[in-house]
């Protein structure tokens, strides 16, 4: 098990940033019958998604135990288990419509000794086990792009990659773990700027769109409880919801299928 997944170095995404993310992807028309969480952590973005997609399965995925009643509060169905190792997945996805794979996914090397970077995995895991139509949303730092690793993901079709059809910006920094480590030291936050990025499993323009995500307000970045763990779902102000007309072309993109330029 890597050291980005044991019981101290958790991190959790704020439900407020989660929420957004949700909103923002579906502004350019994502509407998934299931909604799968990589690293669902206690299920902060579970928690929110049924604000944006109420009808939506909710499937956890999460590699600690330990989150299980957490994660059974929020979700339709759990599996406990590291993504690596699912070949597919091996969910009740109710009525078989277009997934979303949704995650907040881990960072780093893996301790295993492999080439890519446990994001860079999480995303070609997500590209082998879904299918054509079905989307992938994850919460990734600004400078994920500039790894080499990472370039696939980032170039078009027409150069043999899977690029995204667009990005929505995190304004200001988010934190996303609280608490002491394993020695008893006090956690930082993640001050690196993050971005929620959107890919269509075979419809990979030549460009991409990218937007600015309404700023937050500083307690919204950060959260005082474990998110996931609340007693009641938050909800998101209306006021801070995204709306993007200037991504309407994205929008266009999505009922066919199509590769095109957007």
């Amino acid at each position: 098990m890597t050291k980005r997944w044991d019981k101290y170095s958790a991190w959790f995404t704020p439900p407020d940033v989660a929420e957004q993310g949700c909103w923002a992807a579906a502004q350019v028309g994502v509407s998934p019958e299931t909604v799968i969480d990589l690293g669902a952590g206690a299920g902060s973005i579970l928690s929110r998604a049924p604000h944006v997609w109420p009808r939506a399965h909710l499937a956890a995925l999460e590699i600690r135990e330990e989150e299980r009643p957490h994660l059974d509060r929020w979700a339709h169905e759990v599996v406990i288990g590291d993504f690596r190792e699912v070949v597919n997945l091996g969910l009740d996805c109710g009525g078989g419509g277009p997934r979303l794979l949704i995650g907040n996914p881990p960072y780093g090397a893996s301790d295993d000794d492999e080439a890519d970077d446990l994001t860079t995995q999480a995303l070609h895991w997500g590209f082998r086990v879904l299918s054509p139509g079905d989307w992938i949303l994850f919460l990734l730092r600004k400078s994920y792009e500039e790894g080499e690793a990472a370039s696939h993901f980032f170039s078009p079709a027409s150069e043999g990659g899977r690029s995204p059809l667009c990005d929505f910006r995190v304004q200001g920094r988010a934190q996303f773990r609280r608490g002491v480590n394993a020695a008893g030291n006090r956690l930082s936050g993640d001050f690196i700027g993050h971005r929620w990025v959107l890919w269509r499993v075979g419809v990979h323009p030549q460009f991409w769109k990218s937007a600015a995500l309404p700023p937050l307000p500083s307690s919204s970045l950060s959260y005082a409880i474990r998110p996931g763990t609340e007693l009641v779902a938050g909800k998101l102000h209306e006021g801070l919801r995204p709306r993007f007309p200037e991504l309407a072309e994205v929008s266009a993109l999505l009922p066919d299928g199509g590769s095109r330029t957007a």
